[in-house]
Parts: C-alpha cells; sequence; structure tokens
C-alpha cells in the first residue's frame, strides 16, 4: 500500500490481500473507518485523533494532534508523539548522529555510516573540517 502524508491509504497494489494494518502500525475498523491506536481512534481524513488525549495534557498542547509532521514524527500508542528516530538505505546526514542512530543494528540493517568525502582529503580541502560533523550516508555494508 501506499499512504498520503496524514495516513489515507493513496493507493493498493493488490486488491485480493486485505490487511488491517495502517500507517504506524493502526489498525484499521471496518465499520467506522478509523485508525485505532491503541488508546484512541485517529481519522486519517482530518488527521487528527478523534478523542482527547487521555494522559491530557501530558501528551502534548493539543489534545487532538496525530504529530506535527508525520514524516518524521510517530505516536503509535496514542498518548504522546515523539520524533521518529529510523535511518534507511542512502539517507545523508551528520557522521555521528547516523554512527549513534546504526550503534547495534548492523545485523538487523545492514548498514553503515560512510563519509562522504574521504577524510584524509576533506582535511586539506576544507578549513575548521571535523569528521563527526561531517556529512554521511548510510550505506549497505
Amino acid at each position: 500500500m501506499q499512504y498520503r502524508a496524514y495516513g489515507n491509504v493513496l493507493r493498493k497494489h493488490v486488491e485480493e490481500i486485505s490487511s488491517p494494518l495502517r500507517f504506524q502500525g493502526q489498525y484499521f475498523d471496518e465499520e467506522t473507518g478509523l485508525h485505532y491506536n491503541r488508546h484512541r481512534y485517529y481519522s486519517p481524513n482530518t488527521g487528527r485523533f478523534v478523542t482527547a488525549d487521555p494522559i491530557g495534557l501530558a501528551g502534548g498542547l493539543n489534545n487532538y494532534q496525530y504529530v506535527p509532521n508525520p514524516t518524521g514524527w510517530v505516536d503509535p500508542l496514542g498518548l504522546a508523539n515523539t520524533e521518529g528516530n529510523c535511518i534507511c538505505k542512502y539517507d545523508v546526514g551528520l557522521y555521528k548522529e547516523q554512527r549513534e542512530l546504526l550503534k547495534g543494528t548492523r545485523d538487523t540493517l545492514g548498514l553503515d555510516s560512510h563519509h562522504v568525502g574521504q577524510k584524509n582529503i576533506m582535511k586539506n580541502l576544507a578549513e575548521n573540517y571535523d569528521p563527526q560533523n561531517a556529512p554521511a550516508i548510510a550505506v549497505p555494508y
């Protein structure tokens, strides 16, 4: 399946397979058309939860908000949104941040972080070059 930004189904590739799982692990309720997030229901049509956050303001200032930005944040339980910390093949970022995200995942993700420019060359080309804060790319090892 392909999804729109806030979780609506954009395109189903195979009609014969029916799966109730939706965006961010939500469970699709066929009767209501809502997505279940364990503690409350979410409407992909409005991009909001249909009931107030059961933990009140501890979940954020907007009690009905799903997340500030669905491409980088998640709220799998329907309680409090968090910034998603994931890394995918060919993601570009700072070397030290990628190394931290990839720590302990070599066997499961099969990715390693490599400097975009070779460290030894960049030290001579770029003034105050810091390899920890240099651009890096996540590549398969």
